[in-house]
């Protein structure tokens, strides 16, 4: 459990993380989370464009600790724990890639698509990254155990039913076979909900047998454990409020899970993590389709592809909320879907998902009282840009389904109906 303060912009700046009072609902912290690595507390200095000017953190049975940032005028780190940080091209030509950031080394391709990862310093590469022509990335193969080692190498080829992954593949197989299939997905309603994941090989430091298993999130879809078909878990995460994070492959000598002796691993069987985001154990970054997610910075590692139509840094994740807000396109957090024009952001093909995901803010509104005047109106306006039939409103709507059809929308006062 997270227990958070906010700035008066609502960004985060504090954050306590363990076990909430029993009596009070979780309204405090009473216990220190127990799982090995987590930090207990954690407090976020921010300037006034969400840029992180220092962290400070406390670990378990140890003081507290200190990072310190430096920014240019474009939002860009250039200084981390006195480590140099440095973009792609050159001052004035600059795509504003992050090129280094002292341990790793990156690049992209003409589309600002990370395309390959290398150990900084040498030419040790960590992991190449393929793309087709729809910008979703196909193939992934890790090299040199990844950051840190100890990951398998190999390679994963990606089959995308729009712009989720229904299935993964070894395209070199196994026993003289090709195209092997690894990982299978059912998502739910939500493009980053993972309902169930069957795995079709031995997966995970715990060699985790073929089978289906069910992934257990959050609110924000943040995974807290994998189970399997009877309802055990087999493996579990942890990350802090911007998605650091840490994976366990048993339960320890005690054989209870969430406890202080929980083993620690470097990959799991599952990738789905933070937010629903996939997880690159070879890099220790989040791939959230249209960009590279740094969860150790807090931020993006390259500009936003929609420029500032998402906000002036152009590197910031999620306006600095992130318990409230997510970003599954990379592009756009969720919340200011409603507030933007779709032209802006057409070119990136989630015209559709935002059109579905108005709909439904705007009937949950509706059905819970909430939809004023005011609300109604920015429904139809937007209603109009997706295709929807426009109406004139003046009150309340109802919502209702059109027998026969299988249209729905909202019945007026004056009896029209807006639907799609």
């Amino acid at each position: 459990n997270d227990r958070c303060l906010m700035a008066m912009a609502n960004r985060r700046t504090q954050g306590r993380r363990g076990w909430p009072d029993s009596i009070t609902g979780g309204g405090s912290i009473t216990a220190a989370n127990a799982l090995p690595g987590t930090n207990t507390q954690e407090n976020w200095n921010l300037d006034g464009l969400g840029n992180w000017r220092s962290l400070t953190f406390t670990s378990p049975g140890g003081g507290p600790g200190t990072q310190q940032r430096s920014h240019n005028r474009l939002n860009q780190i250039t200084e981390f724990g006195g480590r140099p940080f440095t973009y792609d091209g050159s001052p004035g030509a600059s795509n504003g890639n992050l090129a280094t950031d002292s341990f790793r080394a990156y690049q992209f391709d003409a589309l600002n698509r990370q395309i390959q990862v290398i150990m900084a310093g040498s030419t040790t590469v960590l992991g190449n990254y393929v793309f087709d022509a729809f910008n979703r990335r196909i193939r992934k193969t890790i090299s040199n155990g990844g950051f840190g080692g100890g990951i398998p190498n190999g390679t994963t080829d990606c089959i995308y039913l729009s712009n989720q992954v229904m299935e993964e593949r070894n395209p070199f197989g196994g026993s003289g076979s090709t195209d092997t299939p690894i990982r299978q997905y059912i998502w739910g309603t939500y493009i980053d909900e993972c309902i169930q994941l069957t795995t079709l090989a031995t997966l995970g430091p715990q060699s985790l047998p073929a089978g289906a298993y069910y992934l257990l999130q959050d609110l924000l879809y943040r995974a807290v454990a994998l189970t399997n078909s009877s309802g055990a878990i087999v493996e579990a995460y942890d990350t802090d409020a911007y998605g650091n994070t840490l994976i366990f492959t048993g339960p320890g000598a005690d054989g209870v899970w969430f406890t202080d002796d929980d083993v620690q691993s470097s990959f799991g069987a599952n990738n789905i993590i933070y937010c629903g985001y996939n997880f690159d154990p070879e890099t220790q970054l989040y791939y959230v389709r249209n960009r590279t997610y740094a969860p150790a910075l807090g931020r993006w590692i390259q500009r936003d592809p929609i420029g500032y139509a998402g906000g002036i840094n152009l590197y910031d994740y999620a306006g600095s909320r992130p318990l409230v807000v997510a970003d599954p396109n990379g592009a756009l957090p969720w919340w200011t879907w409603f507030f933007i024009p779709i032209t802006a952001w057409e070119h990136l093909k989630e015209k559709e998902q935002f059109c579905d995901q108005l709909r439904n803010w705007c009937e949950r509104m509706v059905a819970q009282g909430n939809a004023s005047c005011d609300t109604i109106n920015f429904c139809q306006r937007e209603f109009a840009k997706c295709g929807f039939n426009e109406a004139v409103n003046t009150g309340k709507a109802i919502i209702k389904s059109v027998p026969g059809t299988g249209a729905h929308g909202y019945i007026l006062p004056g009896g029209s109906m807006m639907t799609k």
